[in-house]
């Protein structure tokens, strides 16, 4: 996925509702997170 190699490449955090993406993210060692839209919050879920 174009997604993961730039996030990877860019050391960035993955924001995402999308659980089979965050999945691969984590596998790949990709910090991830997710938006709470009820809370309106940003979650950060796995930090290697």
């Amino acid at each position: 996925d174009i997604i993961l190699s730039l996030t990877s490449r860019e050391r960035g955090i993955l924001i995402t509702n999308d659980r089979e993406l965050r999945r691969k993210a984590r596998r790949l060692n990709i910090p991830v997170g997710f938006l709470n839209i009820e809370e309106k919050r940003v979650i950060v879920e796995y930090f290697p």
